[in-house]
């Protein structure tokens, strides 16, 4: 019984190690935490200069959602003619976006750049109310965890698996 214990807790060791990664970081490939967002939620905006030469993003998140979307993040990408990102901007946007509304919102600060993108980072839907003052129900958060302290874990969980 001991070797199989031993033998699932060196599998779980592995596969906790391989999953403790650093935190997902927004790139030209990497736009969102959420698969298929853009079937929920739709960006538009303009860059517009700024007087110090930098750009400011100006436009609308419209949600298909039947629920309101609460602590959605924004990430903007200024690109380089080759598709590069020059610069990058993680903004929250002002409130929360009703179910199938829209909501306005500023991107300042962005280096001057060929083109841009904006795409929806990260979400909470609220099920169950959050509307006109109705208290919320349930959160679903769209955001990964990561095990940060593998030890504490292994140990809690070996611990509580172990044969007397």
């Amino acid at each position: 019984m001991k070797v199989v214990l031993r033998v699932a807790a060196g599998i779980l060791v592995a596969v906790l190690v391989g999953c403790a990664t650093p935190e997902t970081q927004p790139s030209a490939a990497v736009t969102s935490l959420v698969p298929n967002v853009q079937r929920w939620f739709r960006v538009n905006w303009t860059a517009e200069p700024e007087r110090d030469g930098e750009r400011r993003l100006r436009g609308y998140v419209e949600s298909a959602l039947g629920e309101p979307a609460n602590k959605v993040q924004l990430l903007a990408l200024a690109l380089d003619a080759s598709g590069n990102v020059v610069g990058q901007r993680l903004q929250w946007v002002p409130e929360v976006i009703p179910p199938f509304g829209r909501v306005y919102f500023e991107i300042p600060k962005m280096p001057p750049a060929a083109q841009y993108r904006v795409t929806v980072w990260a979400y909470d839907r609220i099920k169950g109310g959050g509307g006109a003052g109705l208290p919320a129900l349930r959160v679903a958060s769209y955001r990964p965890t990561v095990v940060r302290n593998v030890s504490a874990f292994l140990r809690s969980t070996l611990s509580s698996t172990s044969s007397p």
